[in-house]
C-alpha cells in the first residue's frame, strides 16, 4: 500500500472512531516520514483518544513545528494543552489558531476555556461569544459559556445558555446536555434523563472515552441521589474504566521511599538562603475534596487578598526535573545540578505571575491540592508564605474523590484498592514533610471548620498573617471566579451533609476500607 493510500485509508478509520486500526498504519507512515505535519497531526488526535496527552503533545507539538500557519493543528493543540493543565501554553496556540483563521468557531472555544482556566472572565466571554457570532447557536460555545457564568455565580444567565443549548439541540440527546441534567439537581424519583443517559451508553459504545466517562458519572450520580448505591457504584466504576489510565502503586511507593530520603533536614539546611522575602503567596494544600477550596473562598473574601484557583506552576516545574509524564530517578540527578539562579529564575516567575492576578493584594491564595507533592520546592523558595494543609476524615474524602470523574492524573482512584493505599501514602508524606520542611504548615480540620466556622476562620486569617474581616464568613457571597468541581457548594452558606457522608455507603465501599488501614473508619 502506498503512502497516500495508506493515510486515506487511516483519516477513514479516524473518521469512523475507528482509533486501534488507524494507529498502526500510521505509525508505520511516521516510520517512513517522520516529519509530515499530517501524520504527526492525525497521531496526536488518537493519543489525545487515547488520554495519553504525553504523546498527544509530542506529536501536536512536531506538527505545529512543521505546519507553522495550519489553524486546525494549533486549535487541536492548544485543546489538549488545556486539557494537561497547561493553560499558558494553551493561550498561546488558541491565539495561534485564531490569527490563521479567524472564523475558526472551534479555535474562539478553546482559546475562552484557556482564559476561563486562567482567571480571565472578561476575555473568556469575549472569546465564546466570538465563536457564537461566527457559528449561532454553536452548542459547544454555549455549554462553554454557561459553564463560565456558573463559575461566576451568575446562575440565572448560566441557565439561560444551557437552556438555549438544548434548543439547538433538541433532536438530538447529546451526552454534555444529558449529564448537565443530570448533576444540575438532586434527583428524589427517577428522571427521565436516567432512561436516555441509559439508553445512550447502550446503543453508543463508540462515544469518545470522556463522553462515555462523564455520562456514566452522570447516571451514577442519579441512582446515588435516589439510594440505589448498587446501581450507582456500577456506573461508577463503568466509568473509570474510560476515565483513567492505568495506576502503578509499585511506582507511587517508589516515589515516597525517594522523596523521604532524598528531601531530609540537611537538604533543606544547606539551601536556606535560596528563598524570597515575599510572604504574598498563601497555599492551600490536601487531597481533593478536602475542603481546599472553601478554604481558598474565606481566606479570599478578605479585602486584601486574592484567589487566584488552582495554579499548576509548581507541578509544570517539577515535571521539568523529570521530564516526562511519570516521576523518574533523574529528578534527584537535575535537582543536584540546580543552582541559585536556577531556583531564583523559579521564584521570580511565580511571584509574576501572582502579581499579574492578584495586583496590589497582600496576600494571592494559591488553591492546588496535589501541591502537597511540590513542597519541598515551595517551601525553599518562599520561607515566610503561609501554608495550609486541608484535613478530612479519610473516608468521606476517599469516597468523594471516587464518586467525582477527575482528571486523568488522579488515577490513583482506578480502583477503591488503588486508592485507599494511595491515601496512605499521601498521609505518610505529608508526616515527613511536616518533620523536615522549615516552614509553619497549619493542620486545617474540614470536619472542625464546618463545626466551628468563626473560629476556625479566624484562625486562617491569622495564620495568613491578615487582620480579621467579617465578610470572610459570608465566603459564599464571593463574586470570584470558581472552577472546581465545588462550583455550586461555594455558592451556598456552610452545610454540614458531607460530614460522616460515607455511611450511606457502607456495605459498598468494603475494599477502600480495608486499603485505608489505620485511616479507615471504625464501625
Amino acid at each position: 500500500m502506498n503512502t497516500a493510500v495508506a493515510f486515506d485509508r487511516a483519516l477513514t478509520l479516524i473518521e469512523n472512531r475507528k482509533f486501534k486500526e488507524a494507529e498502526p498504519i500510521l505509525l508505520d507512515l511516521h516510520h517512513r516520514a517522520p516529519q509530515d505535519a499530517r501524520i504527526n497531526f492525525s497521531l496526536g488526535l488518537i493519543y489525545s483518544e487515547y488520554d495519553d496527552l504525553g504523546l498527544a503533545l509530542d506529536y501536536l507539538e512536531k506538527s505545529a513545528s512543521i505546519a507553522t500557519k495550519k489553524s486546525i493543528v494549533f486549535e487541536e493543540l492548544g485543546r489538549v494543552l488545556n486539557r494537561a493543565m497547561d493553560y499558558e501554553a494553551a493561550l498561546e496556540a488558541a491565539r495561534k489558531a485564531v490569527k490563521f483563521d479567524p472564523q475558526n468557531a472551534a479555535a474562539r472555544i478553546v482559546l475562552g476555556d484557556a482564559y476561563a482556566k486562567l482567571q480571565r472572565p472578561v476575555l473568556a466571554k469575549q472569546a465564546y461569544e466570538a465563536a457564537l457570532k461566527i457559528k449561532p447557536g454553536h452548542v459547544g460555545a454555549l455549554i462553554a459559556y454557561s459553564t463560565l457564568e456558573k463559575s461566576l455565580g451568575n446562575t440565572e444567565r448560566s441557565n439561560e445558555l444551557l437552556a438555549q443549548a438544548r434548543e439547538e439541540a433538541a433532536d438530538v440527546d447529546l451526552p454534555s446536555l444529558l449529564c448537565e441534567a443530570a448533576n444540575g439537581q438532586k434527583h428524589k424519583e427517577r428522571p427521565d434523563v436516567l432512561d436516555k443517559i441509559e439508553k445512550l451508553l447502550e446503543e453508543n459504545p463508540d462515544l469518545k472515552r470522556n463522553q462515555l466517562a462523564n455520562l456514566h458519572y452522570a447516571a451514577a450520580k442519579v441512582y446515588d441521589d435516589l439510594g440505589e448505591m448498587k446501581d450507582a457504584f456500577r456506573h461508577f466504576e463503568k466509568g473509570k474504566e474510560f476515565l483513567y489510565s492505568p495506576y502503578s502503586g509499585k511506582l507511587r511507593r517508589w516515589q515516597i521511599d525517594s522523596f523521604k530520603t532524598y528531601f531530609s533536614k540537611s537538604f533543606f539546611e544547606e539551601r536556606k538562603d535560596l528563598g524570597f522575602e515575599s510572604a504574598k503567596p498563601v497555599f492551600v494544600f490536601g487531597m481533593p475534596r478536602s475542603g481546599t477550596t472553601l478554604t481558598e473562598q474565606i481566606i479570599g473574601r478578605h479585602s486584601q487578598t486574592v484567589g487566584a484557583g488552582e495554579l499548576s506552576y509548581f507541578s509544570l516545574e517539577q515535571k521539568k526535573l523529570y521530564n516526562g509524564r511519570h516521576i523518574k530517578p533523574e529528578i534527584f540527578f537535575n535537582i543536584s545540578k540546580m543552582d541559585e539562579k536556577d531556583f531564583r529564575r523559579i521564584g521570580r516567575g511565580y511571584l509574576s505571575m501572582i502579581d499579574a492576578i492578584g495586583g496590589k493584594a497582600r496576600r494571592v491564595v494559591d488553591k492546588m491540592p496535589h501541591n502537597f507533592e511540590n513542597l519541598w520546592l515551595m517551601a525553599l523558595l518562599f520561607p515566610n508564605a503561609t501554608f495550609i494543609h486541608l484535613n478530612r476524615n479519610p473516608i468521606d474524602n476517599c469516597i468523594s474523590i471516587y464518586t467525582t470523574p477527575l482528571r486523568d492524573g488522579h488515577n490513583y482512584a482506578s480502583t477503591q484498592k488503588n486508592l485507599g493505599e494511595y491515601y496512605c501514602m499521601y498521609r505518610e508524606l505529608m508526616d515527613h514533610w511536616v518533620d523536615v520542611l522549615p516552614v509553619n504548615i497549619r493542620q486545617q480540620s474540614y470536619e472542625a471548620l464546618v463545626a466551628n466556622q468563626e473560629e476556625e476562620s479566624r484562625g486562617l486569617i491569622a495564620h495568613a498573617g491578615l487582620e480579621w474581616e467579617d465578610a470572610c464568613l459570608e465566603f459564599y457571597k464571593g463574586d470570584r471566579q470558581v472552577t472546581t468541581f465545588s462550583i455550586s457548594q461555594v455558592r451556598k452558606p456552610m452545610y454540614k451533609s458531607s460530614v460522616d457522608r460515607w455511611r450511606r455507603y457502607d456495605g459498598v465501599v468494603d475494599e477502600l476500607i480495608e486499603a485505608l488501614g489505620p485511616y479507615g473508619p471504625k464501625r
